[in-house]
Order: C-alpha cells, then structure tokens, then sequence
C-alpha cells in the first residue's frame, strides 16, 4: 500500500511561529471573532447567568519569562540575542541574578553556552524543570500542589 504526504509549505511557513498552537475547535455552533465585552454581557444576562470571568494578567517579564521556559523546554536552548532583539532588554544584565545561577548549572554540566545560546547539555535535558526554575519568577506557587511531577 503506497502512502503519498502533501505538505502545504504555505501552511507550514504561516505556522512557524512561537506561541500557542490551537488544535480544537470552540465547542459551540456558531463561532465569531467579533464577539466583544458588551456581546459576552448582553448573553449572560439574557440567560440568567453570573457575569464571571477567570483568568491571570501577564506581565511584560512573566510573557518574557514564559518564552525563555517555552525555549529551553520545547528547543534545549535560549538564543540570548533573539531574546534581546524580541524584547528590547540587554539579557546580561535583566537576568543577571539568573546568570550566577546559571554559572553553578554549568559547573554541574547541566547547561553550556556556545556564542549568545544556552544550551542544555544531556544531562541538563534530563533536569530542565531544574534549569527553567531559575527563570521561573514565581517559583513557590507550585510547591502547594502535590503530585507526581515533583522535580528531583
């Protein structure tokens, strides 16, 4: 049985981008981008519901921390000066606490650097939970959870 794979490069090149990658579809009939904050009022008080929203606000440094995160754990690396370039910072010195820690994790031959990246060694990929904790501003907000995904 013969098997042929077409790849839409169009596709592919207007997918190539960092950031969330949606693979369902809204679970509703009718679906519109247009659907604002008055929309969404106007629907929950016409079917008796609470007007209530959940979610967080992201920060400039959580959007930027997120992404380093995103970097190490989908890529083993963080190219330091796509980071400066994305986000106008001079990485040496916004992550400059983060960078001493980082030295230690080199020295523990978790991480190594070649040029602007970072990169996890091996060993590293085995702890990247560890190494992205550094970057992690709001580390201690995961120790109440307890589970199975405890870090070493």
């Amino acid at each position: 049985m013969s098997h042929s794979l077409k790849i839409d490069n169009d596709l592919v090149e207007r997918s190539d981008t960092t950031g969330p990658r949606y693979t369902s579809y809204p679970t509703t009939v009718h679906f519109s981008d247009n659907f604002g904050d008055a929309d969404y009022r106007g629907f929950a008080l016409q079917s008796n519901e609470d007007l209530i929203r959940r979610g967080i606000e992201l920060t400039y440094d959580d959007t930027l921390r997120a992404e380093i995160i995103n970097r190490l754990i989908c890529y083993g690396e963080i190219d330091t000066s796509l980071i400066e370039q994305r986000y106008g910072v001079r990485f040496e010195h916004y992550f400059e606490d983060e960078l001493g820690q980082l030295d230690i994790m080199s020295r523990d031959g978790l991480v190594g650097t070649r040029g602007r990246k970072i990169r996890l060694t091996p060993t590293g990929q085995l702890l990247v939970r560890n190494v992205c904790m550094i970057f992690d501003r709001h580390p201690h907000r995961h120790e109440k959870k307890k589970g199975f995904s405890r870090v070493i």
